[in-house]
């Protein structure tokens, strides 16, 4: 079975005409306005900072770090002026922080239970399988449950 990879965006854009869809020409826009910024910033800031939204006259920009967020701040009249030469008409430079990998609460599943003797059915019939990822998917899951019998035992009276 083949894996599906993700696509960026610009690559959608590049290869369809979508214009007419106001929030593909939109994000296609910020596409082009974040490689102008790219290439103005400062060398590692670039890569750390990025537009986020116009509105208005108002352009939002955010940064991976408080510490990015700091510098971009000192930067922000230098953008502005900048953007305005580029025809982004810009009166309020605004600056967030976005973390890159933002802390996400996850919950454990809890681990199915069956019995032995169906565990040892789907070993069984793993090991007659001549699909090696399907016969792996059932291996997984026999060794990825537990018995009834060990669920007792580990619950406390």
């Amino acid at each position: 079975m083949q894996k599906l990879k993700p696509t960026a965006l610009s690559k959608i854009l590049e290869k369809q005409d979508l214009r007419h869809n106001s929030v593909i020409s939109k994000a296609a826009r910020l596409i082009k306005l974040n490689k102008l910024l790219h290439n103005f910033l400062p060398k590692p800031m670039g890569d750390f900072c990025r537009i986020s939204s116009i509105k208005g006259v108002i352009v939002t920009l955010y940064a991976r770090t408080p510490a990015w967020c700091y510098k971009l701040r000192l930067h922000a009249s230098e953008i502005s002026k900048y953007l305005n030469q580029n025809g982004i008409s810009t009166k309020k430079v605004r600056i967030v922080v976005i973390p890159s990998s933002p802390e996400t609460v996850t919950k454990t599943l809890p681990t199915p239970t069956i019995s032995d003797h169906a565990r040892q059915s789907i070993k069984e019939t793993a090991m007659s399988m001549e699909d090696s990822e399907l016969k792996d998917t059932l291996l997984s899951i026999a060794e990825n449950t537990s018995s009834p019998d060990i669920k007792k035992r580990n619950q406390k009276p």
